[in-house]
């Protein structure tokens, strides 16, 4: 298998072998001293933690009811005793946070143009896309 990847830099088109890009992720995600390993996924936790602060910036008034719902799906249904808003989370799907990921960018600006041969392997940049991410609506 080849994969075909465009340069972040020159518009160069590299063609590199998939395992090379494998194997240039598993060095940067095993690297200690750039990543810890989570025991669990922080994405519900985290989210959580962001719709309380949307639900206080709303009783706090510094967001209205109209944008605490429109971006985080904060309820404004009134209590079953009529009193004050629920500020209970939307069910829609709509609301709920996507999976990040993250891709490598090849780096081959940082290499020497006398290096740029076949069988290199460049520097890699792991990006993380964050567009599905907790926050992705606010």
């Amino acid at each position: 298998a080849v994969v075909s990847t465009q340069s972040t830099g020159g518009g160069a088109i590299l063609i590199v072998h998939p395992d090379m890009l494998k194997k240039k992720v598993l060095e940067k995600l095993s690297n200690p001293n750039l990543y810890n390993r989570l025991n669990k996924d922080p994405t519900h936790d985290l989210h959580g933690d962001l719709f309380k602060l949307w639900v206080q910036g709303k009783t706090d008034g510094h967001v209205t009811a109209e944008d605490a719902k429109s971006v985080m799906g904060v309820s404004d249904n009134p209590n079953k005793d009529g009193t004050g808003p629920t500020n209970r989370p939307s069910t829609s799907l709509h609301f709920k946070p996507g999976r990040s990921y993250f891709y490598p960018s090849l780096k081959i600006h940082k290499l020497d143009r006398s290096a740029l041969i076949p069988g290199v392997e460049p520097p890699v940049r792991l990006i993380t896309a964050l567009q599905d991410g907790i926050s992705h609506r606010s």
